[in-house]
């Protein structure tokens, strides 16, 4: 399974992790090369970039909440 291969390969990534990267992918998402990011191939980190953040509402046709945010890249 994909838990195994992160697993073996020296991840660390918690099952909650492995999920949200999953359905990152569900929304279209692709791996990045940043290991602090979810969309790592090892899926350790948590932030997503704003770029994915944007990418995955309108993939859901949802609109950005109106509060402004500031994320680094």
């Amino acid at each position: 399974t994909y838990s195994n291969e992160v697993i073996q390969a020296g991840g660390d990534a918690t099952t909650n992790q492995l999920l949200a990267h999953e359905i990152g992918h569900i929304l279209d998402l692709n791996h990045v090369n940043n290991i602090s990011y979810l969309m790592h191939d090892f899926a350790v980190g948590t932030k997503i970039s704003a770029s994915e953040y944007i990418w995955a509402l309108d993939y859901l046709n949802l609109k950005p909440s109106s509060s402004n945010f500031v994320m680094e890249e």
